[in-house]
């Protein structure tokens, strides 16, 4: 019993004391929170106004209107930009898209030089080109009519006859001579450049690369030589990613590239990848073949400025002593100035002629060696 009542006492002080602290700890908090207030005042909250939300009301209503309005405005511009993007160039392509669009033996053409991805578009800008050549040579010749005559009848012939008897052939023959000129300079470039593209196929060939992955890796690589080949490449990619047998995706891209060399590299390999040989063979089977043609291309060549040059040391040697003798003669019939004339034509424009266009044709035989 004495233990008992002792253990209560014990737990009776040990209460007490645990109050104490508790009340202690609650005053010390108070005294903080009384200082703080006094040392960072609480910023006084104001009062709501009376009618505040009345006046603030119309503000709210005209930024309502003037989002409206700018909502409208944004629907408008893009409307219209919609309409001048795809409604108007199909208006103005309208009246000649169906006469330019009739060549269709231009399409490998237009999509091999490069002008644009399809014969379409093509043939889609070129109608709204010539269509505003057509008005605008219309305007300009009607206002020359009239300001030379001040007679209407004669702008309006002018303003029509001209540009129909004019612009109009001479657009036709640019739009149809274009892809060819184009052409025919991709050819040669392509031509130059294919043995770094073919060494360098060949090589991730070699390190077990997938056809299609190396042409993956020839489009990525920042070299001007391999980019020159990327129509293929990427006409190609996409076809077989549409899901287009490699073989026939390597067919028609060998029907759109202008280059001879490249033409056989990729018909030889739609038909090694089509029976299951190794493309590394067909790719140095191919450079082997550029290599014996080349060395005939280099031999011909050659052999053509051979001949060009012995054309030209003939009329050096021999027109010069042609026009000196025939100055001579007029020297003694009594013409000095015709001697003095016949002279300076055959030294100072002549022989000159003669020598810059032996030099342009000598340099455009050697440039389509140049690799």
């Amino acid at each position: 019993m004495k233990r008992l009542k002792w253990f209560s006492a014990i737990a009776r002080e040990l209460q007490r004391a645990s109050n104490g602290i508790s009340s202690f700890v609650n005053s010390i908090k108070s005294d903080l929170i009384d200082f703080l207030k006094a040392l960072i005042p609480l910023p006084k909250i104001p009062k709501p106004v009376e009618g505040a939300v009345e006046k603030v009301k119309p503000l709210i209503e005209f930024i309502n209107k003037i989002k409206a309005t700018l909502s409208r405005i944004r629907n408008i511009l893009g409307i219209l930009r919609e309409w001048i993007t795809k409604t108007l160039p199909d208006i103005l392509a309208k009246p000649l898209y169906p006469l330019l669009s009739s060549y269709t033996k231009l399409e490998p053409i237009v999509i091999g030089s490069g002008i644009a991805t399809s014969f379409e578009k093509y043939a889609r800008v070129s109608s709204i080109a010539i269509l505003i050549a057509l008005v605008t040579t219309s305007m300009v010749m009607g206002y020359i009519g009239f300001t030379a005559t001040k007679n209407i009848i004669v702008a309006v012939l002018a303003g029509t006859l001209i540009p129909l008897a004019l612009v109009l052939p001479l657009s036709i023959a640019l739009y149809l001579s274009l892809p060819s000129i184009v052409y025919s300079h991709r050819r040669d470039i392509l031509e130059s450049k294919f043995p770094i593209f073919a060494m360098n196929l060949s090589l991730l060939l070699v390190g077990g690369m997938s056809l299609i992955k190396a042409f993956e890796q020839l489009i990525e690589r920042k070299s001007r030589d391999l980019s020159r080949y990327r129509i293929e490449l990427d006409m190609i990619i996409s076809l077989v990613r549409l899901g287009v047998p490699i073989d026939e995706a390597l067919r028609r891209a060998a029907n759109i590239t202008p280059s001879p060399s490249m033409r056989d590299l990729l018909m030889s390999l739609a038909s090694a990848a089509k029976v299951g040989s190794s493309l590394v063979d067909v790719v140095k089977m191919n450079i082997q073949s550029y290599n014996d043609r080349y060395a005939l291309r280099v031999e011909k060549t050659v052999n053509s400025i051979g001949a060009l040059m012995e054309t030209y040391l003939a009329l050096a040697l021999m027109v010069p002593m042609l026009v000196a003798v025939a100055a001579v003669l007029f020297l003694l019939v009594g013409g000095e100035f015709q001697f003095i004339s016949m002279m300076s034509l055959t030294t100072f424009f002549l022989v000159p002629f003669i020598s810059i266009v032996m030099m342009i044709l000598v340099d455009s035989m050697i440039s389509k060696l140049r690799v």
